[in-house]
């Protein structure tokens, strides 16, 4: 009898308890909905997204990092989770999973578009195979693959990840390589939220300007998000590229002021995949690559390969140089002119 009566009264304890959370729950979700709605709210979202400044600002104090690990990292990761909506947990558990999906006649040159697939995640539960989508950006200095493509490079070349060889030999342990890691020696674990966090909050305290926000790895989702609305993508468009259940719950009454594609199915990891990209993203890094030279000069961390070295100091590449900074002074000059005549 006596046992009877502990486990009735945990009982009573456990749905005391579960009451007052919820109670809770319901009492902090109307304070937050008061606080968006008051005069001392801000409904341009600045205190939770970047500016098109800050996002160039937070790109340039990255890639002048003089922790190379870290200052690539962070500034693949900040490009690509802006553009494709990363959580933060996505960001901890990305893998070389890697697939170019389709090719764009795109200006001023054809670009592919790079799925990254994730089967984890605080939103997928169910282990169900999603993909983000990755494109090149009309501004080279913007442009979330080339950081992608330098931050990968960095890894096998400087921290001499062996991702293709592996792959080659067959090993499938190249499966477990995380893409986003402030320490090479722990690519295959599962990062942490202080170790994205971290890096991080290290390249903002470097920034020219200050940066003060109330997000930290949540700050390009938001961003990311705004852009699209800024845009006047649909609600079905940006439930869509954030991977929410619908666009009226949390995409709407949380990331939104007041007033992507993915899809599912089986990725492939035999790798072959990974390759194609890898091998795209290169390409991607040469095209990109007189702008960073311009912008960094000397201090450009490419330089330290020897491969690259010779390449930029060769008559061809000198060729190439003139010939991308044409084709894109061009396409930029056209598109102007097309603007002033419209």
């Amino acid at each position: 009898m006596q046992g009877v009566n502990r486990q009735a009264g945990g009982s009573d304890l456990a749905s005391e308890l579960c009451t007052s959370q919820t109670r809770e729950s319901f009492k902090a979700r109307a304070a937050t909905a008061e606080a968006r709605r008051s005069d001392d709210a801000d409904p341009s979202c600045s205190s939770t997204t970047l500016s098109a400044e800050e996002y160039a600002g937070l790109l340039e104090a990255a890639m002048r990092y003089p922790d190379q690990q870290v200052g690539l990292c962070v500034a693949a990761m900040v490009s690509v989770s802006l553009t494709a909506g990363f959580r933060s947990d996505d960001l901890q558990d990305t893998r070389y999973f890697l697939e170019l999906v389709a090719s764009v006649p795109a200006e001023p040159l054809p670009m592919q578009v790079l799925a990254i697939a994730h089967n984890g995640g605080k939103a997928n539960q169910d282990g169900q195979t999603t993909y983000a989508a990755l494109a090149n950006h009309k501004q080279p200095l913007l442009d979330c693959l080339s950081y992608l493509a330098q931050h990968i490079l960095h890894q096998m070349n400087v921290s001499r990840l062996p991702l293709l060889q592996l792959i080659f030999k067959g090993d499938t342990s190249w499966r477990s390589y995380r893409m986003f890691l402030r320490d090479p020696s722990t690519a295959t674990s599962k990062q942490t939220y202080y170790d994205m966090s971290t890096m991080l909050l290290k390249v903002i305290a470097t920034m020219h300007d200050p940066l003060v926000k109330t997000k930290v790895t949540h700050l390009m989702r938001c961003s990311g998000l705004a852009g699209l609305a800024a845009a006047a993508c649909s609600m079905d468009v940006m439930r869509v590229w954030g991977r929410w259940a619908k666009a009226d719950g949390v995409m709407g009454k949380s990331y939104l002021p007041n007033r992507n594609q993915s899809g599912a199915g089986k990725a492939d990891h035999s790798g072959m995949h990974a390759v194609e990209s890898i091998l795209y993203l290169a390409e991607t890094f040469w095209q990109s690559s007189p702008f960073m030279l311009q912008r960094y000069g000397l201090s450009w961390w490419a330089l330290q390969l020897p491969a690259v070295r010779a390449i930029v100091g060769s008559y061809d590449y000198r060729v190439f140089e003139q010939e991308m900074a044409t084709t894109w002074h061009l396409n930029n000059h056209g598109k102007d002119c097309r603007q002033r005549r419209s």
